[in-house]
């Protein structure tokens, strides 16, 4: 068997064509999270941490106790959650610091409805982390394009507001959008300097949310 690593998903996985594992990747979000799906003992191994989300919001036990979080009024439940440490890599704690997408740090919410189906996914790179952890945030873009394929893509730049400049001779402040197999995907990347910001106070994110599409 081969251990392989992916953007959203990790595996270890029987010797299998290219094209058939990117296939099978595809089809979930991250690791076996896929929008749309139930919130179940399958969708939820590997993952700890649970907890309603919102400031001061609660623990749960785990992800059967979803129904402990308030609802919104759109009738969804908010939790937080997170990936569960690698064993081996734990030894290293100054190079391993909670949960990772593609090497940046992350905070994942999902959004549940009252039957426990997947109705939304939020991706977005921490910016409580360390500063060393945290940097080139917005090259996770890149690494999200991959994984649900780089076609299709709808792209528009946004405007900037008072203030905001290049840092190191790059602006991104850039707004996609893609939809694939029942998702509809947007993603925010930013890099540039804001308003009243210097040295090394700048915006460097991304942000991803994954909602089932719409029917019509």
């Amino acid at each position: 068997m081969v251990r392989c690593s992916f953007l959203l998903a990790a595996c270890v996985a029987v010797a299998l064509p290219a094209a058939a594992q990117a296939a099978d990747l595809r089809q979930s979000d991250i690791r076996q999270i896929r929008v749309g799906l139930p919130l179940d003992e399958k969708s939820a191994a590997g993952l700890k941490g649970f907890a309603c989300a919102g400031p001061d919001a609660p623990a749960i036990s785990g992800w059967s106790d979803y129904r402990q979080c308030p609802a919104n009024a759109a009738g969804l439940r908010d939790i937080r959650f997170e990936f569960e440490e690698d064993k081996q890599l734990v030894q290293f704690a100054d190079r391993w610091e909670g949960t990772k997408i593609a090497g940046h740090p992350v905070v994942l919410t999902m959004a549940v409805t009252d039957d426990g189906t997947i109705d939304a996914l939020r991706i977005v790179t921490d910016a409580e982390a360390s500063p060393y952890l945290k940097k080139k945030a917005y090259l996770l873009s890149l690494r999200v394009r991959e994984h649900y394929g780089t076609e299709g893509w709808t792209c528009a730049d946004l405007p900037r507001d008072p203030g905001e400049s290049e840092i190191g001779g790059m602006f991104v402040k850039q707004q996609c959008s893609k939809t694939i197999e029942g998702r509809s995907l947007k993603m925010l990347t930013k890099l540039f300097r804001g308003a009243g910001q210097e040295g090394k106070t700048y915006e460097d994110s991304v942000s991803v949310v994954v909602t089932r599409a719409s029917a019509s």
